[in-house]
């Protein structure tokens, strides 16, 4: 049995900018800010003027068309405001390709990294740095290995990109960020004071990625120690999917998707004790909701897709992935889930009043961010972050990082 919850439309308030050279305008979008232009229409083929233009930006739409000239000043009561996940890249990239500021990029009195400029066309646009969307996996290195190295192993097999590194003293990895497939990945060596096990990570969680062409990911994979668990392949269902165990023991499952589209990033995929219940409360404590549930003929949950903090999750119930002779998957190690919030006190106290457990209590830590973890009912670990734009990112490790002390 499958059932799908219909998708949300896609609503809000698009602006229209009347522009004194639309198609320049367009292009200056794409180029300055990433933007891509979706449709352009003339009211006759023989016309130059812009009648009606859509770009897609930031996730949203908009609209451009040509309009009279005029001057700057009938613009300077608008102005179109990003919320990005790194507004200083958005700055540079704004003024190498034209753009004036209007008030500095800087941590302002409100305590967001925020600031203004116009582009060539008179429009002032403001950019902030807002919480990342998501659920994002967080990695623990296993005994025996190093957090260095599993980083390493990403960045070389699936084109990764370390974005900032923090170390402890000892020279271990406190917290590192890897850009991947469109998304991003937390990992580290642990606290200094971690005991020391030869468990592997959970074997029921599966980081699973949506490729393109994942044949060639596949082998290069396999060259660098990878071990296959499910061969890649047409599989009943319809895609192209295969599993392995990298050389740290995580699984990863590669799909190229039949009909849907491809889904970015990397997405947390995991079995539990009792799907329907974890659905229920990740529904109650993060407002989560069901895109797509597979039903197995034992009427179990195979496959649910879950839709947390504008990301995907996937879960199903661990008796579908039991091995023969098992009763029981054991307990969840090696990985936790952390979500970004504006506002983590809200969800941290529905956690609570649903009988989650803390790991972290949520207080202001020492890097400088409201931080916090706690495991739900089940047993697995989710952590929530408030980003404060006062700890400054640190760069990779070869290039000029710094420790904290």
């Amino acid at each position: 049995m499958t059932t799908s919850e219909e998708q949300p439309c896609s609503l809000g308030v698009i602006p229209y900018l009347l522009s004194p050279d639309c198609k320049k305008h367009l292009q200056w979008i794409e180029n300055a800010l990433g933007g891509k232009t979706q449709q352009i229409m003339h009211k006759l083929p023989t016309d130059t003027k812009v009648m009606h233009s859509s770009a897609i930006l930031n996730e949203g739409l908009v609209y451009l068309a040509d309009g009279e000239s005029r001057e700057v000043k009938d613009v300077e009561n608008l102005v179109l405001h990003l919320e990005v996940k790194d507004a200083e890249t958005t700055w540079k990239r704004a003024h190498a390709n034209g753009a004036s500021t209007c008030m500095d990029l800087k941590v302002q009195s409100w305590g967001s990294l925020y600031g203004q400029f116009r582009d060539p066309f008179g429009f002032v646009w403001s950019v902030s740095e807002g919480p990342a969307s998501g659920v994002t996996a967080y990695l623990l290195a296993p005994s025996g290995v190093t957090c260095e190295s599993m980083i390493g192993w990403v960045n070389e097999v699936y084109g990764g990109q370390t974005k900032g590194t923090h170390y402890w003293p000892d020279g271990k990895i406190m917290h590192s960020e890897i850009s991947v497939n469109g998304g991003r990945l937390f990992m580290s060596d642990g606290p200094p004071e971690r005991a020391e096990t030869s468990d592997p990570p959970h074997q029921p969680f599966i980081l699973h990625m949506d490729l393109g062409m994942p044949s060639s990911t596949w082998k290069r994979a396999l060259e660098k120690g990878a071990t296959s668990v499910m061969d890649l392949k047409v599989q009943e269902w319809g895609d192209l999917y295969g599993m392995l165990r990298d050389s740290s023991g995580f699984r990863w499952g590669l799909m190229e998707p039949k009909d849907a589209t491809p889904v970015r990033g990397v997405i947390p995929s995991f079995m539990t004790p009792d799907c329907a219940k974890h659905v229920e409360w990740i529904k109650t404590v993060f407002s989560g909701k069901v895109r797509q549930l597979f039903n197995s003929p034992e009427g179990k949950v195979a496959h649910c897709m879950m839709e947390v903090n504008k990301g995907h999750i996937y879960l199903g119930d661990a008796a579908c992935a039991l091995e023969e002779g098992k009763n029981s998957l054991g307990e969840p190690r090696g990985v936790s889930f952390q979500l970004e919030l504006a506002d983590p006190d809200t969800i941290w106290k529905k956690a609570m009043d649903n009988n989650a457990t803390v790991v972290v209590p949520l207080k202001m830590q020492f890097w400088g961010e409201l931080f916090g973890s706690f495991k739900d009912p089940l047993g697995y670990e989710w952590a929530l972050r408030r980003p404060s734009i006062l700890a400054k990112k640190t760069e990779a490790k070869d290039a000029n990082s710094t420790e904290l002390k």
